[in-house]
């Protein structure tokens, strides 16, 4: 992986590695001071798609871990160079704020909202939680992460929230220079409601952004909207949305099918070589992605 990213012959060593620098970017997506104009952000209202990123986030209870091994014993190669987020300061995040309570869901009773999740039993992690690029199907860098028994929800006073897919949402965006995100979510209408004031409130460095002057469209994938309440459907629809074009928010599930014939074998491992395995898996799925756009958009 170090050789793939540049960095096996780093003068400073390997221990120099940046955080996600591992990971293969979407070369579709905009990404500021690499393959934007300088002046992009003067751009006509009719050119303001081209400078969005559009995200989709999801999770996937098929790649769990059993109870195995442990961090001391599996110690790994990397941590946080590529698509999982730094282990510890993440597994902070979510101790610090295990025990809060979410409120019931005003939509349909989402399964991963409110039921428990008895298929979690005896395992260390239950699934992960994931953001990818919703235009390109591309696992974002940093955004990948464990889930503990379903989605975990958290109260802060009277906000409910997730407190895994809050951290890798914030933590796929923070430091970027973009103003315009489509984020899109099978529950978005639960997961959004306080989303600022949870960032506020978990006083992170890491998943802390400055949302002054940032626009973000939160809406619900397209096959899954009709399972929502009526006002769901007026409120998340990709139908009723200008410039997204034919953009579906169903990325993620395309992913998964391809990473969930790893199960079998990712759920016996211990959590860092699980978290290696599945880091390579995700780069050759995002490099597969990047030779065949040639392919798809012009052929």
């Amino acid at each position: 992986m170090l050789k793939r990213a540049g960095h096996s012959h780093d003068p400073q060593g390997v221990g120099n590695t940046k955080p996600g620098e591992c990971a293969l970017l979407c070369p579709a997506c905009p990404h500021p001071r690499k393959n934007l104009l300088e002046n992009w952000k003067d751009a006509p209202l009719h050119h303001v798609f081209l400078y969005t990123l559009y995200l989709a986030l999801d999770t996937n209870f098929q790649l769990k871990r059993k109870d195995v091994s442990s961090e001391a014993k599996d110690p790994g190669l990397g941590n946080g160079w590529a698509f999982f987020c730094e282990v510890v300061t993440y597994m902070k995040h979510v101790q610090k704020h295990w025990d809060y309570k979410q409120d019931r869901s005003h939509c349909v009773a989402h399964d991963a909202v409110d039921k428990p999740d008895r298929e979690a039993r005896g395992t260390a992690s239950s699934g992960i939680c994931a953001v990818d690029c919703a235009r390109h199907n591309l696992k974002q860098p940093l955004a990948v992460g464990d889930l503990q028994l379903r989605e975990h929800m958290a109260q802060i006073d009277v906000k409910s929230g997730y407190i895994n897919m809050d951290y890798m949402f914030f933590r796929s965006i923070a430091g970027s220079e973009l103003v315009r995100y489509f984020v899109s979510y099978d529950i978005v209408c639960q997961w959004h409601i306080n989303l600022w004031s949870r960032m506020a409130e978990y006083k992170n460095e890491a998943i802390t952004i400055d949302g002054r002057g940032k626009f973000m469209m939160l809406l619900i994938p397209r096959f899954h909207l009709p399972a929502h309440i009526e006002l769901c459907n007026l409120k998340f629809s990709f139908h009723l949305t200008p410039d997204v074009g034919q953009t579906d928010g169903e990325a993620p599930e395309r992913g998964w099918a391809d990473a969930n014939p790893l199960a079998r074998s990712t759920k016996e491992m211990g959590p860092r070589a699980r978290r290696d395995a599945l880091d390579d898996h995700f780069n050759d799925w995002n490099h597969k992605k990047i030779v065949g756009l040639g392919q798809l958009y012009f052929a």
